[in-house]
Formats: C-alpha cells, sequence, structure tokens
C-alpha cells in the first residue's frame, strides 16, 4: 500500500478540493484503486464534496474497528465505513463526525490502526492511500508525514505563507509535491515571488488554477459532475478566453499537468516496493 499526504500551508489552500480532484483523475487514468481519507474531524468533509446519497454506492455496511474508539471517556465504537465513488477505482474510508480535541485525542493511538484496517481490505489492498491532513502539529499528523510515501504540499498564493512553510517544514521536501490553489496567472508580482521561493522545487511545483465552476461543485457537492463534464475539454486558445468555459479548460489543463506528473512518481514508488520484495 502506498500512503499520499495531502496537507496544506494554511487555512484555504484548497486540500480537500484538491484531493479528490486529483484522486478522480488518477482513477481515470491508471490501472488502480485509490481510497480517500480524512485525518481531521467534521461532517465527512470529502462526502459533503461528492454528496454521497446521490453519486456513491455503499460497498460495506459497516465495518467496525473493535479497537478504536471515536472519544476515549465514553469508550464508544467507532463506526467506519467504505464507500465506492468510482467504480472498482475510487473508494472512501470514512468515519463519523467528532470534535477535534476528541479526534486528535483519539487518533494519536489509532492512526496506525487505521492505516492496516484500509490495507486489510480486500477491494482497495496493495493501491494508494490519499489522506486529507491538515497541518494541526498533532503526533498522529507527524506519523503521516512519516509514513507517507508521498507529499502533496497545497499552497495558497501567498508569499508569506509559502516562506514560512518551507522553513517550519523543511524535512519534507524531499519526497514533496507542492499545488499552488485557486492561481490567479494574472497576478505577475504573485507569480514572480512565487518563482523565486520555490527556486530549488521548479520541477514539482504545479498550479491548480481560480475556476468558479470548480468552487460552485465543491460547494454544492457535485465534483463528480463537474469532473465527468469537463475533463476531456479541449481548446487551444484557452489563455486568451477569459469567460467561464475558459476557466474551466484551463483548470484542467492544469489538473491533467499535475495529475500526471504524480502519476509518474506513483508508478516509480511501486515499482520501487516491488522490486524491493523480490530481493
Amino acid at each position: 500500500m502506498t500512503v499520499i499526504v495531502f496537507m496544506g500551508n494554511e487555512a484555504g489552500a484548497g486540500v480537500t478540493g484538491n484531493m479528490i480532484s486529483i484522486a478522480l483523475a488518477l482513477a481515470s487514468e491508471m490501472n488502480c484503486t485509490i481510497t480517500l481519507f480524512e485525518n481531521h474531524a467534521g461532517n465527512n468533509g470529502i462526502m459533503n464534496y461528492l454528496k454521497p446519497h446521490e453519486n456513491v454506492n455503499c460497498v460495506c455496511e459497516e465495518d467496525y474497528l473493535s479497537s478504536l474508539y471515536r472519544n476515549s471517556l465514553t469508550r464508544s465504537k467507532s463506526e467506519y465505513t467504505v464507500e465506492e465513488i468510482v467504480q472498482n477505482r475510487l473508494y472512501y474510508y470514512g468515519k463519523p463526525a467528532q470534535n477535534q480535541l476528541a479526534h486528535d485525542y483519539g487518533m494519536t493511538y489509532m492512526i496506525s490502526e487505521v492505516l492496516n484496517d484500509i490495507k486489510s481490505i480486500e477491494k482497495v489492498r496493495n493501491n494508494f492511500v490519499f489522506v486529507d491532513a491538515k497541518l494541526s502539529g498533532t503526533e498522529n499528523s507527524k506519523y503521516l508525514i512519516e509514513k507517507a510515501d508521498l507529499i502533496v504540499v497545497n499552497l495558497t498564493q501567498n508569499r508569506s505563507g509559502i516562506r514560512d512553510f518551507l522553513i517550519n517544514y523543511p524535512d519534507i521536501s524531499e519526497k514533496a509535491v507542492f499545488v499552488v490553489s485557486d492561481f490567479d496567472a494574472n497576478d505577475e508580482s504573485s507569480r514572480a515571488e512565487i518563482n523565486n521561493l520555490m527556486l530549488f522545487h521548479r520541477n514539482r511545483t504545479f498550479v491548480l488554477p481560480h475556476c468558479s465552476d470548480f468552487r460552485f461543485s465543491a460547494e454544492s457537492g457535485d465534483l463528480i459532475e463537474f469532473f465527468n463534464n469537463g475533463w476531456e475539454s479541449e481548446q487551444k486558445n484557452w489563455y486568451e478566453d477569459k469567460t467561464a468555459h475558459g476557466e474551466r479548460v484551463f483548470y484542467f489543463k492544469s489538473l491533467k499537468n499535475v495529475s500526471r506528473s504524480i502519476m509518474v512518481m506513483l508508478n516509480e514508488i511501486r515499482e520501487s516496493k516491488e522490486a524491493k520484495k523480490r530481493v
């Protein structure tokens, strides 16, 4: 199993939306299965983007992890379910909503067991797990960063925010890909500043541009429909087109660029792991 952790340099970096978009892209392009998991409290944020009652089919009604507890004070069982998002390709490993304190306290002891449980699920075995992680400095976040085979760092188009992240997390650069979210190509001064900051990571720095339709689809839970309608879009003069259609084409061209680069990296990771097994 290969673990890819998605994290952000600060609030508003678009971690969840970018992770889902990249997962949908890779599910379309790669012969693999991808499981989505979120390492933070909330009302199933991933599924809010996907509107489960319309877009997914339940694969497993109840998958209890008897050793895991939602709240260590009440010792109540945590119910995890596996739901199919794209047939035989993309799955969601879900958990109940809970407050952040209870989640962080419990996950400090549970995160390794959660990953092992995902690894044991027959339908998703030996493939990729995408983890939506937040920068909270908790032990479980540190564990995920350590265990990750690849880290996708989502960045705001904010010079000081990017600089602070690179200073605070210097050790993850070797296995990181950087994605500037909600990118404004018309902000030339910001583009120049980011190019200077990311000089040593230029080959692994990508952008996902601002797209009003993407934001609306994320807020309304229609990302799958947005993806299906836009993935094959092509237009030669997309850069000059300032309409919503031009935004969509630019967004999907950028998504294909970052997704296919990540796909190459994941294939290299998988081949490396298989080679080590043969030794």
